[in-house]
């Protein structure tokens, strides 16, 4: 099977899934998009996050908006996060969230 980069790939998951991918432009974020998009069952990928971010695998000659499309969020600013749920163009069968907090002023990562 070809997927829609034109990479020969194994679907391990049902064709035609729309993922969310929370978290996108962090390092794990930016893995699973790049591993979601090398599948031939996934349709979308959305990835949100702060920071744009546009996977390598995607070549000038792609549509990034038929197989990916990034949103820009601010996980504290509510308005942002119901706009970008609003985009979302079809039903999402999967949520990936890839975020996390290691530390702020107060909260310092354990590092033993």
């Amino acid at each position: 099977m070809i997927n829609t980069i034109g990479t020969a790939v194994e679907s391990t998951i049902p064709e035609g899934l729309h993922i969310v991918v929370v978290g996108a432009s962090g390092g794990i974020g930016q893995a699973l998009i790049d591993q979601l998009l090398r599948d031939v069952g996934v349709a979308k990928v959305y990835g949100l996050s702060r920071k744009n971010y546009q996977p390598k695998l995607l070549t000038s000659s792609d549509s990034p908006s038929a197989i990916y499309e990034h949103l820009v969020v601010d996980y504290e600013d509510e308005a942002t996060i119901e706009y970008a749920a609003g985009q979302l163009t079809q039903p999402i069968d999967r949520v990936i969230v890839a975020t996390g907090f290691l530390h702020d002023e107060s909260i310092r990562p354990e590092k033993t």
